[in-house]
C-alpha cells in the first residue's frame, strides 16, 4: 500500500507532538486544540526528488501568524473552552484528529502543572505555558512558537530531534 505523502500516521502525529511536549515541558500537562488551520510552503511538492534536497522553506508570515495564534492563546480561557481536550497525545491523536494529521496543521497547546501548589478552591488551573505547533511536513521540522506565562516574549524554535529536517 502506498503511503499518502500529505497525511501524517498516527505514529508520526504523537511521535511530532510528544517532541513538543519533551522539549517544552515534560512535566506538565497539556490541553490540546486542533486549529483549523492548514499551510505548506508556497511551492513545496512532497512527491518531487527535490524535495529531498531543496524542498522550499516555510515562509514568515506564516512564522508570523503562529506568533500571533500563541497571543490569543495567552487572552483566551483555555480551561473552560471546549475546544481544548484535556487529553493524553495518544488520545487526541486517536480521538480529535482520527488518528492521524495532514502535513502542514496547526495545533494549539496550553501546559499545567500536575498539581496546583494552592490550596485555593478555583477550578481553573494555571497555565505555565502556552503553544501554537505547525507539525511541519516530511521534509520540514515542526515549528513551535511558545510563550511562558508572564512573559512578554514568544519565542519561536524546532525541536531538536528534527535539526535534520528544514525549518
Amino acid at each position: 500500500m502506498r503511503r499518502n505523502p500529505l497525511i501524517f500516521t498516527r505514529k508520526e502525529t504523537v511521535e511530532r507532538l510528544q517532541e513538543v511536549k519533551s522539549f517544552l515541558g515534560n512535566k506538565e500537562r497539556l490541553a490540546f486544540r486542533a486549529a483549523k488551520t492548514k499551510f505548506l510552503p508556497e511551492g513545496y511538492d512532497p512527491e518531487s526528488d527535490e524535495s529531498y534536497y531543496a524542498a522550499p522553506q516555510l515562509e514568515d508570515h506564516y512564522v508570523k501568524f503562529l506568533s500571533e495564534r500563541v497571543l490569543t492563546l495567552v487572552s483566551a480561557n483555555w480551561f473552560t473552552d471546549l475546544s481544548f481536550r484535556k487529553l493524553s497525545t495518544v488520545d487526541f491523536v486517536c480521538w480529535d484528529l482520527a488518528g492521524q494529521a495532514s502535513t502542514g496543521s496547526v495545533i494549539d497547546i496550553a501546559f499545567y502543572p500536575w498539581k496546583r501548589d494552592d490550596n485555593s478552591d478555583t477550578l481553573v488551573a494555571p497555565a505555565t505555558k502556552f503553544a501554537s505547533i505547525w507539525l511541519g511536513t516530511w521534509h520540514h521540522a515542526p515549528v513551535i512558537a511558545w510563550r511562558q506565562a508572564g512573559s512578554a516574549a514568544i519565542k519561536v524554535e524546532s525541536p531538536p530531534k528534527y535539526s535534520d529536517l528544514i525549518k
